[in-house]
């Protein structure tokens, strides 16, 4: 009888010991999970915490904007544009001139190369007039 109950609590520990196993195992897969849900929570929070910022702004922007006079900002838009339009000609008149400059410096160089030459010619014409005395 002593031989039974003995295999009896051994079988019965066995038993105990396999439960155990299992309910380790369950408890890794848990805690595993639960450390993903952290993670993930911590990654929520973030990603609120920017959608947060961003929204802010956002409100904040339209609130800038519904403040702005209208009229006021038509007004701003219209002295830009004469500053741009003056600022064109300016380029322009800036640009005619650039070009009148470098049409005056040509036709100097041209007179020069005409003179040059009319020079020459009048020496080469006279070298021969002396060269037939």
């Amino acid at each position: 009888e002593i031989h039974e109950s003995k295999k009896f609590l051994w079988e019965e520990c066995e038993s105990l010991r396999k439960e155990i196993e299992q309910i380790n195992r369950k408890l890794t897969i848990q805690e595993d999970d639960l450390l993903s849900s952290l993670t993930d929570c911590k990654i929520l929070r973030q990603n609120q915490k920017k959608y947060n910022q961003i929204l802010e702004r956002l409100i904040q922007r339209c609130r800038q904007v519904q403040s702005l006079d209208p009229e006021q900002e038509l007004k701003d838009i219209k002295l830009a544009m004469i500053d741009m339009q003056e600022q064109i000609q300016n380029l322009c008149y800036s640009n005619k001139q650039n070009n009148t400059i470098a049409r005056i410096k040509r036709g100097r160089s041209i007179e020069c190369t005409r003179k040059e030459l009319m020079v020459k010619h009048m020496s080469n014409a006279s070298d021969s007039d002396t060269d037939t005395w």
